[in-house]
């Protein structure tokens, strides 16, 4: 494993976090398919994690309306689910073979978010300011 892979790793997580897509299929699904257009990608990516991170807070809703159970604590619980689940997926069916250690394939470049013209603002920022209510 080189530095550049290192590199490209902590690009893709950074971009993970920014974009508050915490679906690992939905990355996926946007990275495998060459053909489709940056925008087209872009918003099929916020989308699948629109749907995806509304059904991950059903469970918690469901156990509060029907059972009483605290949501903090179901919450939490459902925290560790995802982090095993991505875990699965890492290591099962997106495991890539081109690196040692386990991990997905890299987010190529040109499906990147880039910055604001002569600035270092993440246009990331925008879009989270154009998506609060």
């Amino acid at each position: 494993m080189t530095e550049s892979d290192s590199e490209d790793d902590s690009i893709i997580l950074r971009i993970t976090c920014q974009a508050r897509a915490w679906s690992v299929s939905s990355a996926v699904t946007v990275t495998r398919v060459p053909a489709m257009p940056f925008w087209l990608a872009l918003i099929l990516l916020c989308l699948i994690g629109f749907v995806v991170g509304g059904a991950w807070t059903v469970v918690p809703s469901l156990l509060k309306a029907y059972y009483g159970v605290n949501e903090i604590i179901s919450v939490l619980m459902m925290s560790y689910v995802g982090i095993n689940l991505a875990n699965l997926l890492i290591k099962g069916p997106f495991l890539t073979t081109r690196a040692y250690v386990p991990q997905t394939d890299v987010i190529p470049f040109d499906y990147l978010l880039p910055y604001l013209p002569g600035t270092r603002i993440h246009v990331g920022i925008v879009v989270a300011l154009a998506a609060a209510p």
